[in-house]
């Protein structure tokens, strides 16, 4: 992705970030739901600062649309 990622206040550092993550990943446990590699890789690169949520969104829809469309 070429656009810097924008964060908002409650995602503006990496340990935000993780904690946003940490909570997401122990939601989708309790649904019974794993992400794929894929998506956990995404993940990991929205921690780091390199994506921004939207644009991790963005990255799963057209992989979803490539493989289902």
């Amino acid at each position: 992705m070429s656009t810097t990622p924008q964060f908002g206040p409650q995602e503006k550092t990496r340990a935000q970030r993780k904690a946003l993550m940490d909570r997401a990943f122990a939601w989708n446990t309790k649904q019974n739901r794993e992400l794929g590699p894929f998506a956990k890789e995404l993940c990991q690169r929205y921690i780091a600062g390199d994506l921004s949520l939207p644009q991790v969104i963005a990255e799963v829809e057209h992989i979803h649309r490539s493989l289902y469309a």
